[in-house]
């Protein structure tokens, strides 16, 4: 039987929605707001069928390598990004924006992916239950790493 987990967060970043997209979109920023990324090798600007190489480090010491594709584009709102279908496990990655304000979007990450897919990191896969207990705070930091930075305008 196929577990997929899915889990959900959001956050209010005081930026435009397009500057927030622009910034969410580009997989070359990922290792600047997500916490495990360490490289991010990217075929070319944000569109359909865009592949990103994404190597991070999980516990210090655990290195995973995962291609993923770009198979949604619709500035300035979503992207989703995947791994092929000739993947051994489903990872899925929506990234969506949300006018909230005058100058503020609703940023929010949803990551969906096989049970399975966690072979990669243990020959013990723990339930979903624990999985999200690890994960979530983890989303958490991705957000509020995000709104640090486009907020200080570093990222602008």
């Amino acid at each position: 039987m196929t577990v997929i987990i899915t889990m959900r967060k959001e956050i209010v970043i005081s930026q435009p929605e397009d500057v927030v997209f622009h910034f969410i979109s580009n997989g070359s920023n990922d290792p600047k707001w997500r916490t495990e990324v360490y490289r991010m090798d990217v075929s070319g600007p944000p569109c359909v069928g865009t592949e990103w190489t994404e190597y991070s480090k999980f516990f210090k010491f655990i290195k995973v390598v995962i291609l993923a594709v770009v198979k949604e584009f619709n500035p300035p709102n979503r992207i989703v990004i995947e791994t092929p279908s000739d993947h051994p496990a489903l990872l899925r990655n929506i990234r969506e924006t949300k006018s909230h304000g005058m100058k503020s979007t609703l940023l929010s990450y949803e990551l969906e992916f096989e049970r399975i897919f966690l072979r990669q990191l243990s020959p013990i896969i723990p339930p979903a239950s624990l999985i999200k207990r690890f994960y979530l705070p983890r989303i958490s930091k991705y957000l509020n790493n995000a709104k640090r930075l486009l907020e200080s305008g570093q990222m602008i």
